[in-house]
């Protein structure tokens, strides 16, 4: 069809106006597709406008060249002039996707070419920053920290906050790059400030350096309408929704016994709490039935989106994978460690080996003698091609497990 229209003359206006799947042109799949010279004929021949170029989407040539992973492409396009701000239907600009997927010189290119770093989208999804602190995406970060993006992010009912997304996501070397950047320690997020989320996941660590960063264990770590009704759909309808918890009662409706520990110093004694020490509050916390319903409200969210982040992987849709199950870091899962996993194995199949490694140091930090812990680093260093390391890493798994035949089969 293409060379039927091509024969009939006047190439550049049939290439401008000849679309395809979802509108995309023959710009865009070039770009996409890392077609260079393609696109140089494009530009340096037919003297066409990389801008003028919108899929049905929005999406301009630039955007495709950034999903596809094509840097040189869309190197070449900044240098020619193609908008980094140009924003699709959401609102989403090639800066956004590239604080996702694109490693760190890529954002730095598009800030050299006058990329707004903290333009929100339409959608709720936040900031560049916020995206990639929801992928723990730690280079990516500093980049952005380091040419001054909000360190707060937007505030956004779907949106949580870098700070909130680091801690979540097990980093402390996060946490600290947004700390140092002026980020608020006490900003709520999702209805949850970052000492309570730091409270619930029981990271030591991170509490003792929020602490220090000024954030308050007296206020209350939870508190949300969209979480009370939520809790409303949970449970006893009669049993009253007790929406104010502090960060120690947090720590101790996760049983996390080391952080109630470090938290009770700090903490003011609560009046409902009669026995106001480490055994009372726990045995107090355990008791009481709006606890319990708030813990299986997030049981149950966290259920529901790991099943879809497992089914995402079953059909290997591993990116959405990733999407779901950094979600479900978010209702503070009891054993995180899974899903750090879990993620890292989808990292993996994306021949992501940076970002495969940082979910596997996560998940040895939470359980150091898990052999599949030690397995997914192994296979992040192969990917980076460290052979040493994941030498290393394979014996580790093999010691914790001598009689797993595929770790032995990845020591081989």
């Amino acid at each position: 069809m293409v060379s039927t229209r091509l024969d009939a003359g006047n190439l550049a206006n049939t290439l401008a106006s000849y679309k395809g799947k979802h509108g995309r042109t023959v710009f865009h799949f070039a770009a996409g597709a890392g077609s260079i010279r393609i696109c140089q004929y494009l530009v340096e021949e037919l003297n066409l406008n990389v801008d003028d170029f919108r899929s049905d989407e929005g999406l301009t040539p630039l955007h495709s060249a950034i999903v596809g992973e094509s840097y040189d492409v869309a190197f070449y396009l900044l240098d020619k002039g193609a908008n980094p701000n140009a924003v699709e239907k959401i609102g989403l600009t090639p800066f956004h996707m590239a604080a996702k997927i694109a490693p760190p010189n890529v954002l730095e290119f598009l800030i050299s070419k006058g990329a707004e770093i903290d333009v929100p989208p339409n959608d709720g999804c936040g900031t560049p920053l916020q995206s990639a602190a929801y992928l723990n995406l730690t280079d990516n970060m500093k980049v952005l920290l380091d040419n001054h993006a909000n360190p707060d992010g937007v505030a956004r009912t779907r949106t949580a906050s870098p700070l909130y997304l680091s801690i979540v996501n097990g980093s402390i070397e996060c946490m600290k790059l947004i700390l140092q950047a002026g980020a608020d320690p006490n900003l709520v997020s999702l209805g949850q400030t970052p000492l309570g989320v730091a409270a619930a996941i029981g990271d030591v660590e991170m509490i003792k350096c929020l602490l220090k960063a000024g954030a308050d264990p007296n206020g209350p770590a939870t508190g949300d309408a969209e979480m009370i009704k939520c809790f409303s759909n949970v449970g006893d309808p009669k049993v009253p929704i007790h929406v104010s918890f502090i960060p120690i009662e947090l720590a101790a409706l996760f049983d996390r016994r080391d952080a109630v520990r470090c938290l009770l110093p700090a903490t003011r004694r609560i009046s409902a709490i009669a026995d106001w020490s480490f055994d009372g509050i726990l045995n107090f916390i355990g008791s009481d039935e709006a606890s319990k319903k708030m813990k299986k409200m997030l049981e149950i969210c966290y259920s529901h989106v790991k099943a879809r982040g497992d089914e995402a992987v079953g059909r290997m849709d591993y990116h959405n994978a990733i999407l779901y199950y950094s979600e479900a870091l978010t209702n503070f899962p009891t054993d995180p460690a899974v899903i750090y996993s879990n993620r890292s194995l989808c990292w993996i199949r994306l021949n992501k080996g940076k970002y495969a490694l940082e979910d596997a140091k996560c998940c040895i930090k939470r359980r150091p003698n898990w052999p599949k812990a030690h397995y997914r680093a192994g296979a992040a260093w192969m990917l980076l091609k460290n052979y040493t390391n994941a030498v290393a890493a394979f014996s580790d798994a093999c010691k914790l497990d001598p009689r797993d035949k595929e770790l032995q089969n990845a020591l081989k």
